[in-house]
């Protein structure tokens, strides 16, 4: 699904908001490549924390009420679509929250950085290893399990003449 992005150029950058959106997802970098990402992301984490995809209400620039359109000097708009997170990466947060453990710990006993668990539950990151993986189920005592499920492909009917 689609929705609305605003952008403005702006002395020292970019600003952007989603306009079904815009008193919650306000973003800025120095990149209009950077931030169509950010507000992606940012988006992507709305969605995540509402638990719902509710369908857009702005289609084009028109349907944006001036309230909102004042904070723009000259908007342009896009469609953008929220950023794919990783259930792995959310999963990874979860695992550490309920572990009690502070991440300067759970790193010791894993054998690798702060950082580097910092980014392990990092909802964009797509780079564990089962290793990581491994060592962090081992250093949380939790148990690590992993399931492949069959996706279903629409069937193709051939019929002969």
């Amino acid at each position: 699904m689609k929705y609305l992005c605003l952008l403005n150029l702006e002395t020292n950058g970019y600003s952007a908001t989603v306009a079904d959106f815009a008193n919650n997802i306000i973003a800025s970098a120095d990149t209009k490549e950077k931030i169509i990402q950010l507000t992606r992301e940012a988006l992507a984490i709305y969605l995540q924390e509402m638990n719902e995809t509710p369908a857009p209400k702005h289609f084009k620039l028109e349907d944006v009420s001036q309230e909102i359109l004042e904070d723009f000097d000259q908007p342009e708009a896009i469609l953008i679509e929220p950023m794919p997170m990783n259930p792995v990466s959310l999963e990874v947060e979860r695992i550490i929250e309920r572990s009690d453990l502070t991440l300067a710990v759970l790193a010791i006993r894993m054998g690798t950085s702060p950082a580097a668990l910092v980014r392990m539950k990092n909802p964009f990151y797509w780079g564990q290893s089962l290793e990581t993986l491994r060592k962090l189920a081992d250093a949380t005592n939790t148990k690590l399990e992993v399931h492949f499920k069959m996706q279903r492909k629409a069937s193709t009917v051939l019929t002969t003449v």
